[in-house]
């Protein structure tokens, strides 16, 4: 199969989807509560009461009060960077976009964190993602090795950011499928001037005709930046970093809790504050890409990016 239709078919098989601290902000008991009481759920079979069909295991660990979108843009956001939404010890976004600059900036200004300056960049982050970054950060240097953010915005974003690198991708996106005649200058400019809440869905719903907006045209979007207030840095959960082609730096992220949710992303690691034994538990399934380890969603089959 040929880059495009492996392209084609990830897209579509993501849009088919149909599936402070952790204990104050979304206690354990209320993740058990939810839990069981969805596992209750009955329905009627023929005049009988039957179990209804069992949801996926990461369904269940999310926060009881979480939204869980049940299609559309937000399930897809959701199979793609929904994987912070079972990380433990933290505060967690009251949804999975941010509508607003405001909503999100209220959100953030909530929420305890720490700043610290990791070879010559800043960091923002919450407090125990920060606290276990420190504790990486020196077990790698007593190895030799060092862990550094690949550069500014690494770390923390604004809603503001997330709209910024979305129009990085779609602004050359639209110009090349206008020269490849795909679409017309005008159905360019109309979805330039949509509202970004708009826009996102029908950049998604392109991707399914083959007509990708990823930094070269290729794959999912999703697979290259995030729609704009789903982000893992805005949860401050996330942080980019610089050489991890090494393994020994990535196995050292992974035993402070730090690990690697965003397929094709690289550089980008997720705090999740538990063990790697613990990750299948919370509905994470290991998925292999270009020789490195990404734990995400199991809502479904995972077709790789090309």
């Amino acid at each position: 199969m040929g880059r495009w239709a492996w392209a084609l078919a990830g897209c579509l098989a993501i849009a088919a989807i149909v599936a402070a601290d952790a204990g104050a902000a979304h206690p354990t008991g209320k993740r058990a509560v939810a839990a069981a009481t969805r596992a209750r759920t009955t329905k009627m079979v023929k005049g009988r009461t039957a179990p209804a069909v069992a949801e996926p295991a990461f369904l269940r660990e999310l926060p009881a009060e979480l939204s869980v979108p049940g299609a559309g843009v937000g399930r897809q956001v959701l199979a793609a960077y929904g994987a912070m939404f079972v990380a433990r010890g933290v505060r967690l976004p009251p949804e999975v976009i941010f509508p607003s600059a405001r909503a999100c900036a209220r959100w953030q200004a909530s929420v305890p964190q720490l700043r610290r300056r990791l070879a010559g960049q800043w960091v923002d982050l919450q407090v125990r993602p920060m606290q276990a970054l420190l504790a990486a950060v020196a077990q790698a240097r007593r190895e030799g090795l060092r862990i550094a953010p690949r550069g500014r915005g690494s770390s923390r974003r604004t809603y503001a950011g997330t709209v910024a690198l979305w129009h990085s991708r779609v602004d050359p996106g639209l110009r090349y499928w206008v020269s490849r005649r795909r679409l017309t200058p005008q159905r360019a400019q109309t979805i330039r001037a949509m509202p970004i809440g708009e826009q996102v869905g029908v950049i998604l719903q392109l991707q399914t005709q083959g007509i990708f907006f990823s930094l070269h045209q290729h794959k999912s979007i999703l697979y290259s930046v995030a729609a704009p207030g789903t982000s893992q840095h805005l949860a401050m959960l996330a942080l980019d970093v610089r050489d991890t082609g090494n393994p020994k730096l990535r196995h050292i992220l992974e035993a402070h809790g730090w690990f690697q949710t965003v397929l094709s992303d690289t550089p980008h690691f997720t705090y999740l504050g538990v063990s790697q034994a613990q990750l299948p538990a919370l509905g994470l399934k290991p998925v292999k890409w270009d020789g490195r380890r990404f734990w995400v969603p199991n809502l479904g089959p995972v077709h790789l990016p090309s």
